[in-house]
């Protein structure tokens, strides 16, 4: 994000569920395809942890996600917070949180969308 002087979910062309995919962790697989994100919330511009957290708890689809306010987000129970920053990129301070749980046998087959799954 700072390289390219933006905060986005979808840097590089995928979405954070194939970014982490590709990085091996198993996310189940009815977690959204290419642009899906079920896992990621970013942000830019805070210098500080709390100003952060406050301004994710100020968003309604972050705070659900980061809360696990709905029952799909409270299955997921990996945790993985990054911070960069850089003093010549627009937003100087780049932060990402992670929250996500790895697939099961148990997964039912299912399509899943940012908001909600939808069972077969």
């Amino acid at each position: 994000m700072a390289a390219r002087g933006i905060v986005n979910h979808y840097v590089g062309g995928l979405g954070a569920n194939q970014r982490l995919k590709a990085l091996g962790y198993q996310l189940p697989a009815f977690y959204s395809g290419t642009f899906g994100n079920q896992v990621e919330a970013v942000a830019g511009g805070y210098s500080s942890a709390e100003a952060v957290w406050e301004a994710f708890k100020s968003s309604s689809r972050h705070r659900s996600h980061l809360l696990g306010e709905l029952p799909f987000y409270q299955e997921q129970i990996h945790l993985g917070v990054g911070f960069y920053y850089d003093w010549s990129s627009p937003h100087v301070e780049y932060w990402a949180v992670y929250v996500a749980r790895e697939a099961s046998a148990k997964d039912i087959v299912a399509t899943c969308f940012d908001l909600g799954c939808i069972n077969p």
